[in-house]
């Protein structure tokens, strides 16, 4: 089950609104995990 948060940062990182540094303090705070920032990330960024 994905976090709670996870949706809200795929869409930020997709629109360029986040970047992997403000994810990983995203991990760091537990907001989501270390894997859902992996997907995250793998997903292409558009403007």
């Amino acid at each position: 089950m994905p976090s709670i948060l996870y949706p809200h940062f795929e869409i930020c990182w997709v629109k360029k609104a986040v970047t992997a540094a403000q994810l990983q303090t995203a991990v760091t705070k537990k907001y989501i995990t270390e894997e859902e920032k992996v997907l995250i990330v793998s997903k292409e960024q558009r403007d």
